[in-house]
């Protein structure tokens, strides 16, 4: 958001943000205008709950705006190649769709930089290592609507709980995703060495778009119940099929 202030001849401007669970750090732009335009990059500070930063006139870089990047496009489209929402194409940086895929921004200068690989706004990846007792697993149980999703940067993983395969020791508990609400889970489960209890109910849809590799599954309810998987996807093995 953009807000224009006219401060004192020795004021200072302090921006808070009381809390953005989705947020690692903040940019703060500013421009020498009351209309919000040709706002230019001055600092960056770090999300944690009640954050904040001061600025004042020691906050200036020498020659400040000069070279300094403008916020980035707000976000677009996601991607969606030969649909007709495909992703539009990016712009030059700073311009285009920097929100959602091909560019980011280092923390520390608010410059631009390449991206390892193409972006998905939002993508989460949950996970759980093994060790222990193995009781730390996933446990959702929606009471509302519940959305996740992963995307083309993290394989189309969403939840992750290293197997035989991987360093020991294998995560192996039993997880949970029951649909009390709108429960929808786009990505992948892996989890080749625990267990997957899906539970639905005649109201309300526990739907997994993605698939699921586990040592063992159990599906219950009475309705929805929704579980896809996309063969295409680079993750899966050779042959993708309900096997004991």
């Amino acid at each position: 958001m953009c807000k224009t202030v006219t401060p004192g001849a020795s004021g200072n401007i302090k921006v808070l943000v009381t809390s953005d669970l989705g947020a690692q750090s903040f940019n703060v732009y500013l421009a020498q205008n009351a209309s919000c335009s040709s706002l230019a990059y001055l600092t960056n500070f770090q999300n944690s709950g009640n954050s904040s930063v001061t600025i004042n006139s020691s906050s200036f870089p020498p020659g400040w705006p000069t070279n300094e990047p403008s916020p980035p496009d707000g976000e677009g489209l996601p991607m969606a190649a030969g649909l007709p929402n495909a992703d539009p194409a990016p712009g030059t940086p700073p311009r285009g769709d920097l929100a959602n895929e091909r560019h980011c921004v280092n923390p520390d200068t608010g410059n631009n930089v390449a991206c390892p690989s193409a972006w998905t706004p939002g993508a989460v990846m949950v996970f759980i290592p093994g060790g222990g007792n193995n009781q730390t697993c996933l446990n959702l149980q929606g009471g509302g609507d519940v959305y996740l999703f992963s995307g083309y940067q993290l394989g189309r993983i969403l939840l992750f709980e290293p197997g035989p395969e991987q360093p020991a020791p294998a995560n192996t508990c039993l997880n949970n995703v029951a649909g009390h609400g709108i429960t929808s889970l786009i990505g992948i489960f892996y989890v080749p060495a625990a267990s997957v209890t899906i539970i639905g109910s005649s109201s309300f849809l526990a739907t997994i778009a993605g698939g699921i590799i586990c040592w063992t599954a159990t599906v219950k309810g009475n309705g929805g119940v929704s579980i896809s998987a996309d063969p295409s996807l680079r993750t899966w093995p050779p042959a993708v099929r309900l096997i004991q």
